[in-house]
């Protein structure tokens, strides 16, 4: 029994070493690494991969609430399975919390916030009042529903700021006319400010921090 400690040990303290002398970079499956973290496939008969923590929209309100997320837990990812049980909760830290999926922490953004790792996928929102556009409408269609004009606010304070490459589309779907409105921000556009007709489309792109693209199908 006191061998097997021993060599345990022994073991721990070489990879210890191991490490040291490879300047902090720790390598699994592989005896050089070449990163940080360095992680081989070592053969293709098991699942190869990542998993990182995969919480409920709960479970992590329960984890930053209790204050053990802040600022030096800038840029932590997790998965989220599923939504909140209850929709008061999608508020603050958390209102970004949409759906299942990859989502990182901004501990920068809007006094810290779970934001999530869209990707290519594309979602479906409907407006029916006059509002602003959010992070979360990246990458997205905006279905404006309304028989008389709405105004869509573009803000650029500190707080409702939308990231650069920021993109989405926006058709009037009502007999109301979209004004696409600029606040603090310079406005750049071909044609004009505003959709031309029902069912005719615009998109917006956030291409410098103080100033965006208005496409498609516009007027003055």
């Amino acid at each position: 029994m006191k061998k097997s400690i021993l060599l345990l040990l022994v073991l721990v303290m070489g990879a210890s070493l191991y490490a040291q002398q490879e300047q902090g970079r720790v390598g699994i499956n592989t005896t050089s690494p070449k990163a940080t973290l360095d992680i081989g496939k070592e053969g293709v008969d098991d699942a190869k991969g990542l998993l990182v923590p995969r919480l409920t929209a709960d479970e992590v309100k329960t984890m930053t609430d209790t204050n053990k997320v802040g600022e030096d837990q800038n840029s932590l990812l997790l998965y989220v399975t599923q939504p909140f049980a209850e929709a008061k909760n999608k508020t603050g830290k958390y209102e970004l919390i949409e759906q299942a999926g990859y989502y990182y922490y901004d501990a920068k953004y809007n006094g810290g916030m779970w934001v999530p790792i869209f990707g290519n996928r594309k979602n479906i929102y409907e407006i029916t009042e006059e509002t602003y556009l959010l992070p979360e409408h990246n990458n997205s269609f905006l279905y404006v529903k309304s028989d008389e004009n709405i105004n869509l606010h573009v803000l650029g304070d500190d707080l409702h700021k939308l990231p650069l490459g920021f993109n989405c589309v926006i058709v009037q779907e009502g007999k109301g006319q979209v004004f696409i409105i600029g606040d603090r921000l310079n406005i750049k556009t071909a044609r004009g400010y505003k959709t031309r007709t029902q069912y005719s489309a615009i998109g917006v792109i956030i291409d410098k921090p103080n100033s965006f693209t208005i496409t498609g199908d516009a007027v003055n």
